[in-house]
């Protein structure tokens, strides 16, 4: 190899020459078989130096986007290198607890009596599989609607494994689509209430009408990503406020049991609201 310099005016004569050999590296680490939503397994070849001496074990690297902590209200995200040192004759390692829906590359050094060598190039990105979205984990009933007897406002934190996410934070790809909420009677008679709304957001109210009043419920909800339905988040207890009656109805006064000074009325009793009437007025 030579170097020639050059100038506004042209390029000089070139400088004496300088040989070498350049050091060999191991190959390229790439992806075999299957990844799932979690895991992705990489192989590589076997490497010997310029000698003829084989490698004595490997260091294999994962890096990409890692679920870095989270609560199943949010997760926050970090670019990491994880790393595997493997004398396996498979030549080859399964890289577990990914996160779904990232993408990861993959390189290698090589260990030689001790001494390791340059890294391989390193691969092509490789993505995990979707799958479908975490189970809710924070389901509550919203505070203003804790004293109505026949709507609850249902908010649900949503879980986020499943999305694409890069290093500002943002995320797309697989936006969960929908939420759905269950409210059935916990005795043995009662509507059973299923609602499913539209949802873009980290944060989802859904408002359920028709319950009956001085009722206890148990409250479900599930939510769905363009890769399928997540499991039911576990149960709560809900129980709606009593309210006062409704208007008797088919008040009459009987015509044989008017005097000139009293009149009998008759009704049919109305709904309770979840309490015994007392009295009427």
């Amino acid at each position: 190899m030579v170097v020639r310099a050059e100038n506004a005016y042209g390029t000089g004569w070139p400088s004496d020459s300088v040989s070498f050999t350049t050091e060999l590296v191991p190959a390229t680490p790439t992806a075999s078989g299957s990844s799932t939503a979690r895991s992705i397994t990489v192989g590589w070849t076997s490497y010997s130096d310029s000698e003829g001496v084989p490698a004595s074990g490997y260091m294999v690297y994962c890096r990409g986007y890692f679920q870095t902590g989270g609560d199943g209200s949010a997760w926050t995200y970090a670019e990491q290198t994880l790393d595997v040192a493997t004398d396996d004759a498979t030549l080859q390692h399964t890289f577990e607890d990914l996160t779904p829906g990232q993408a990861y590359v993959f390189w290698a050094t090589a260990s030689i009596s001790g001494v390791d060598t340059g890294p391989s190039y390193v691969s092509a990105p490789n993505g995990t599989a979707q799958t479908e979205p975490d189970t809710p984990l924070l389901v509550s009933v919203v505070s203003g609607s804790t004293n109505q007897s026949r709507t609850v406002n249902v908010r649900t934190v949503l879980p986020y494994h499943n999305l694409a996410c890069v290093e500002d934070s943002s995320c797309s790809s697989t936006m969960l689509s929908e939420v759905e909420v269950t409210i059935s009677p916990t005795g043995s008679s009662g509507a059973t209430f299923t609602t499913t709304s539209s949802l873009q957001v980290e944060q989802k109210d859904v408002v359920v009408d028709g319950l009956a009043p001085a009722a206890a419920y148990s409250i479900q909800v599930r939510v769905r990503s363009t890769s399928g339905w997540s499991a039911p988040s576990a149960a709560i207890t809900h129980v709606t406020c009593d309210e006062e009656p409704t208007p008797p109805t088919g008040l009459s006064a009987a015509e044989e049991e008017k005097t000139n000074a009293s009149v009998t009325l008759r009704w049919s009793a109305p709904n309770d609201g979840g309490r015994e009437v007392t009295k009427y007025k």
